[in-house]
């Protein structure tokens, strides 16, 4: 199942997953890049796009099970 992310306005993006057994979104990573606000996202490639009111565009990687690569 595909994550859900949170843009937060503090330059952060929280990605959560969706455990089936609990029946609940658990969190699965958080990616503090961003100095301020993220006010865009893609998704794509086994990439994840970002970008920020400070100006930046960051490029984090993931696996296909939704693992990020830091």
């Amino acid at each position: 199942m595909t994550p859900e992310f949170l843009l937060m306005q503090d330059g952060s993006i929280l990605v959560w997953k969706f455990n089936a057994a609990t029946y609940n979104f658990e969190p699965a990573a958080s990616l503090n890049d961003h100095k301020m606000a993220v006010v865009s996202l893609v998704v794509g490639a086994n990439r994840l796009y970002s970008g920020s009111m400070d100006h930046s565009i960051k490029v984090s990687w993931f696996s296909a099970m939704w693992n990020f690569i830091f």
